[in-house]
């Protein structure tokens, strides 16, 4: 899963989140939100082997986190489209609103959203929102050290056990399938030797016998 963990936050105030995986990235997220420089409008900040990526409009921080491998058109293309969703029915609310006061109405629509990103089922649909993202060649890429202070780095830890759950799932239904293929295989080759012996008993029988209907035999 490339994308990880979700957020929209009025300056350190998180209104609503979510992740896909347990770890101490949220802690993590609130210690960064106190640090964002409020000049950037958007920026991404290195972190061991994950990225947290954000863009600001309005005063309000939209944040995801995500594998590095997950580059930084996908990440963007998702804040863009969080955003898009979350400003005609929220704009208001988000202004006075306190720590996770929207949790319960935009919570669901980011794991949606989060989801479908991640699975790419719904990446052609925002495809045009690529338009509107200005400079993303452009983007300001640093180290999260460059704004935390001494000893606030914490180590990044991120439970992919989930996701490994899920693969281990995989793996036995796709071990079972090959076992019935291997038992089916090797019931047909049983098969086979059975009707081939059977043919030579029968060959053998015939010749032996004097002929098709076994004259010698009978008779005897």
């Amino acid at each position: 899963m490339p994308l990880i963990y979700a957020l929209i936050a009025r300056g350190n105030v998180v209104l609503c989140e979510h992740a896909d995986s347990e770890g101490n990235f949220p802690t993590v997220t609130r210690l960064l939100l106190c640090r964002l420089p409020t000049d950037k409008q958007r920026m991404s900040y290195i972190y061991d082997r994950y990225v947290f990526h954000y863009i600001v409009c309005e005063g309000l921080t939209f944040l995801t986190m995500a594998d590095d491998s997950a580059g930084f058109a996908l990440p963007f293309e998702f804040l863009e489209a969080v955003k898009q969703q979350f400003f005609p029915e929220h704009r208001e609310a988000a202004k006075t609103g306190i720590a996770l006061s929207l949790q319960g109405n935009f919570g669901p629509t980011l794991k949606t959203m989060l989801d479908s990103f991640n699975s790419h089922q719904t990446l052609d649909d925002f495809r045009q929102i690529r338009t509107q993202i200005d400079g993303i060649h452009s983007v300001m890429i640093d180290s999260i050290d460059k704004i935390l202070q001494r000893g606030e780095r914490i180590d990044l830890l991120v439970d992919q056990s989930e996701q490994l759950n899920q693969e281990a799932v995989t793996f036995r239904r796709q071990a079972r399938r090959l076992k019935n293929a291997l038992w089916w295989r090797n019931v047909r080759i049983i098969a086979m030797i059975v009707g081939i012996i059977s043919m030579l008993c029968v060959i053998i029988g015939m010749v032996s016998c004097g002929g098709v209907t076994f004259p010698s035999c009978r008779g005897s």
